[in-house]
């Protein structure tokens, strides 16, 4: 009876160490199917198109026809009822995870982009 217990409160002991070490796997596989992206500017209008998701994000199409997904740090007011936006790309000249929406003179952080499928249709 007492080595029941025994094993009983080992495992117990343990589940938390091999919970999060199954958090860590899955968020690892995560990161690895969705790698950082870059949109570089070599020359003027390098984004094609663009297209909101509600106020959290827009999918966007380089002129090489690749679309991106960039998620961004916080809700941007407006985003999805503006006719035009500007990319903010800084000294490096590619639109990234370091660049900035700008929005009816907001401006709204990247929080990440990755390449993506097209929008979903309406």
């Amino acid at each position: 009876m007492k080595s029941g217990w025994v094993y009983g409160l080992a495992v117990c002991l343990m589940m938390p160490s091999v919970l999060a070490s199954a958090q860590e796997t899955s968020a690892q596989e995560a990161v690895g199917k969705s790698e950082q992206a870059r949109i570089h500017f070599v020359n003027r209008g390098a984004i094609r198109d663009w297209q909101p998701d509600g106020e959290r994000g827009l999918w966007i199409r380089a002129n090489h026809r690749q679309w991106y997904y960039a998620d961004l740090s916080f809700r941007c007011n407006g985003l999805d009822f503006v006719n035009s936006i500007g990319f903010d790309t800084g000294p490096v000249g590619s639109f990234d995870k370091f660049s900035t929406v700008l929005v009816d003179g907001q401006r709204c952080p990247v929080a990440s982009v990755v390449k993506s499928e097209p929008p979903p249709k309406a």
